[in-house]
């Protein structure tokens, strides 16, 4: 219960009814590069990712996958399906390294939500900045400089999670980096370790540091 009372999208739901979801839930294990959902599928499950990361992504009709959007551990995903009423999913998701999983029933989640009218407004509030975080970072990669690409994202991030504190922890690899960014390795390791000698950020081990002086580089 307490890993879904931590979960950002579930805690104002309350310890109680996290409590309720949490003993009706079930766990899954699923590998690495393996799907967890693909576009069209019915939505009868609401996911929590609770060990190992996940990407968002669309595939063409040539079969080529384009990559838009990391997901890591205590953010809820699946939820948008649920929460626009849709009944199939319309992208993606795919896990980059292996993953446990939280499996919510949907119906029963839906009946709590129902319950709780101010947390029906707070998601809407919620979903919006979501969509707009997503479209933001999405625009970063078409951006022609690769040092552009990086400071974007990172500026949009810091806006999005740590704005108003002086620094904000992001769980990216540069691994992560390079996939959602269509750069190298070698390239966002150059930027990043450039941007980390000038103080605007700081590099430890799967995460980086950003601190609020990133928004003089806008």
């Amino acid at each position: 219960m307490s890993i879904l009372f931590k979960c950002r999208q579930l805690k104002p739901l309350g310890e109680e009814i996290c409590q309720n979801l949490w003993q009706h839930s079930t766990i899954m294990d699923v590998g690495a590069a393996e799907y967890i959902w693909q576009k069209g599928s019915n939505v009868k499950s609401v996911f929590i990712l609770l060990e190992g990361s996940v990407y968002f992504s669309e595939i063409d009709e040539a079969g080529n996958e384009t990559v838009y959007y990391p997901q890591y551990p205590t953010n809820l995903f699946g939820e948008s399906e649920v929460f626009l009423e849709c009944n199939k999913y319309n992208n993606y998701a795919r896990t980059i390294s292996k993953c446990k999983i939280a499996v919510l029933d949907k119906s029963r989640l839906i009946q709590q939500i129902e319950a709780s009218p101010g947390y029906l407004r707070w998601w809407l509030t919620e979903m919006t900045g979501r969509v707009q975080l997503v479209k933001r970072l999405r625009m970063a990669t078409t951006i022609n400089s690769p040092e552009d690409r990086v400071v974007k994202t990172l500026i949009t991030a810091y806006e999005h999670v740590g704005s108003g504190e002086e620094e904000c922890s992001l769980p990216y690899t540069q691994d992560i980096f390079a996939n959602l960014l269509g750069l190298s390795r070698r390239v966002v390791n150059k930027v990043l370790n450039n941007l980390a000698s000038q103080g605007y950020i700081k590099l430890e081990y799967g995460k980086v540091i950003v601190n609020d002086s990133i928004l003089q580089l806008r």
